[in-house]
């Protein structure tokens, strides 16, 4: 891109009414008077593109726990990043060691409730997941219910 371009929020906002559907990426926006152009964040603490801080009050998934830019997090990151980054549907030791640490503190966690937890079902497409994740949910609800 050109670097005389006017990268301002209002601009950058105007250029994103153009090109991305509801000029956002997925279904979350901010109000149009408090809106911004995330720049870089570090802690709790985000800054736009015109270099204001703010305190990041949403802690989306990424940065909830440890914040924006941990150092722990950036080293595994680059880390990973230097190996290769895209594996889609094929094996690879990280996918297998989380796959393991997941499936035990799972099957830990529903052991400790009475359940007997079957093996990890992983989509990456999501569909199946999302279809497991509803019928747990649901089985859920039904002993909630039912026990209460």
């Amino acid at each position: 891109m050109d670097a005389r371009l006017d990268w301002s929020n209002d601009a950058l906002f105007e250029l994103a009414e153009r090109v991305l559907p509801g000029a956002g990426l997925g279904g979350y926006a901010l109000p149009e008077d408090i809106r911004f152009v995330f720049a870089e964040g570090a802690g709790a603490r985000l800054r736009d593109v015109e270099g204001r801080e703010y305190i990041d009050y949403v802690g989306g998934a990424g940065a909830l726990i440890l914040g924006h830019s941990h150092p722990a997090v950036v080293a595994a990151a680059q880390e990973q990043v230097a190996r290769g980054l895209h594996m889609f549907g094929t094996l690879n030791a990280p996918a297998i060691r989380l796959a393991a640490r997941l499936v035990e503190s799972v099957q830990r966690g529903l052991r400790s409730r009475g359940y007997r937890p079957g093996p990890l079902v992983v989509d990456p497409r999501g569909g199946v997941n999302s279809e497991h994740s509803i019928k747990v949910l649901q089985q859920w609800m039904r002993e909630a219910i039912d026990g209460a």
